[in-house]
């Protein structure tokens, strides 16, 4: 699951080079990486991590003190100009008289508070009011729909999927989603994918349609370019799922990966609870000592029921005798009532990836989030990487400035994802793991032999280990200049 950050309109220039750090040893088997970072542009302050959680902070360097400098203290001036000097032996100060100090009162002890009442075991959970489901706002165009807006999805079941084509949490949401609309569209439900973008390149409705129709979507898609309807819902994660029931109330809010057996539960009980009959109108209920009280409605003669009288020995409520059962006058005949038919069985939503198996978080590149990164030359440690080349550092990506470059991550999972965005004519790129070629068995699906052709900007798959995550270092070698890099993802 990710969490939104601020995009940055101006380009940020390159970060400086880390003071050096202390050389660690590597493990066995996996190479010691030292190449030479080569930064290009001014040096500018490098932020902390997360800027978003962890804002640096910097303090204003004294007067004559080069800023980012360390002066030592034999260096500092005896004395302050301006002030007098201290004698080599002052004068001892006489100590003031004692004085006498009142006793202190202590007052009585309070009786002790009687203990409080034992907790339920399980507090209820407090019941809030269903939020109404917010208005599309902002939306630069809709993919497989026409326009749609909360008063036309009036008496639908409505799933509100926030994503970004990009993203791998929620591309591994997709084939549920696909599922659902699948299983559930004839039955009045609805998915409506909000494509919100996290990085520039997501915002051009090309590469939108074109993710769209290479995932195979066909239900509504809105896109969110100015984030307006992803405010409108309050919403700041990326997959989030909002169940809105046929009244347009949102009942259920769901954000990140899995849980889809409940989510699946969900669809279906808006369903069934849209396809209850109606009750029918109830009778109202006069005041006592009213006309309708007490003169009840009578029929006319040809169509007052028949009487007769009840069969021996059968008796109504609290033993009293059963009143004579009445046979009604021909009438029209009722017309049968009409159930829905019966919702198709459930999936069996099993996950599609194994959490235990990664321990490698998602990792930016760009200035604004960038974390982890090595410039010192040392060896990388677990979860961090470094860069080989001339490259620019802006917002939110690292951009191959001339010549060829590399970078290095050092992870322990099944998976290994980079979101990459080619240049005009595209990237060729080769992949290596643990500083030897590819084997072909870890090739990810968008490797072929060991090499990646980078045409779209997109995230891209590099390694698949298997189901069993392990500890590696990869290599990629951009082979041309004008290849930005955004972000590391991991399954």
């Amino acid at each position: 699951m990710k969490k939104s950050a601020a995009i940055i309109g101006a380009l940020l220039l390159a970060a400086p080079l880390l003071p050096a750090q202390e050389t660690q040893p590597s493990p066995p088997g996996v190479p010691m990486l030292t190449p030479t970072m080569t930064p290009v542009g001014p040096p500018t302050t490098n932020p902390a991590a997360n800027p978003a959680t962890n804002p640096a902070t910097t303090s204003a360097p004294a007067p004559g003190i080069p800023e980012g400098s360390m002066v030592p203290i034999a260096n500092l001036p005896p004395t302050i100009p301006g002030t007098p000097p201290v004698p080599e032996n002052p004068p001892l100060m006489e100590a003031p008289p004692a004085v006498a100090m009142p006793a202190l009162e202590i007052p009585p002890a309070q009786p002790a508070l009687p203990p409080p009442p034992p907790a339920p075991e399980t507090a209820p959970a407090p019941q809030s009011k269903p939020m109404e489901m917010p208005e599309f706002a902002g939306i630069a165009g809709w993919l497989n729909s026409e326009p749609l807006t909360k008063a036309s999805l009036k008496g639908k079941v409505v799933l509100v999927d926030f994503w970004t084509y990009s993203c791998v949490n929620c591309l591994r949401t997709v084939p549920y989603l696909k599922d659902w609309y699948k299983k559930y569209k004839d039955r009045g439900f609805v998915i409506v994918g909000v494509h919100s973008p996290e990085f520039e390149f997501e915002k051009d409705p090309n590469n939108i349609k074109a993710a769209v129709q290479k995932l195979g979507l066909t239900y509504p898609i809105a896109m969110d370019n100015q984030m307006a309807t992803w405010a409108a819902f309050k919403n700041n994660v990326w997959p989030a799922h909002y169940f809105v029931d046929a009244n347009g109330k949102v009942r259920h809010i769901h954000f990140g990966e899995g849980d889809y057996d409940k989510g699946e539960e969900m669809i279906r009980k808006l369903i069934m609870e849209r396809d209850q009959p109606k009750p029918e109108s109830q009778p109202v209920t006069m005041p006592a000592g009213t006309q309708a009280e007490s003169q009840p409605a009578t029929q006319p003669a040809e169509t007052q029921p028949e009487t007769k009288p009840a069969p021996a020995g059968k008796k109504g409520r609290r033993g009293q005798a059963a009143a004579p059962e009445t046979k009604p006058a021909a009438t029209a005949a009722k017309s049968p009532e009409t159930k829905p038919a019966p919702l198709p069985e459930p999936s069996k939503n099993a996950p599609n990836v194994d959490f235990s198996q990664i321990k490698s978080p998602e990792t930016y590149l760009g200035l604004l989030r960038r974390e982890r990164l090595v410039t010192s030359g040392r060896p990388i440690e677990m979860n961090e990487w470094m860069y080989d080349g001339k490259w620019r550092t802006e917002g939110d990506r690292i951009v191959l400035a001339e010549g060829t470059g590399k970078i290095y991550f050092r992870f322990n999972a099944t998976k290994v994802n980079l979101v990459l965005s080619p240049t005009a004519g595209g990237v060729q790129a080769l992949i290596k793991l643990d500083g030897q070629p590819l084997p072909a068995d870890k090739a990810g699906a968008d490797v072929k032999n060991g090499t990646m052709m980078i045409t779209e900007p997109r995230m891209y798959e590099l390694l698949n280990l298997g189901t069993q995550g392990s500890e590696h270092i990869i290599e990629i070698e951009f082979l041309n200049p004008g290849v930005a890099a955004y972000a590391f993802t991991f399954g």
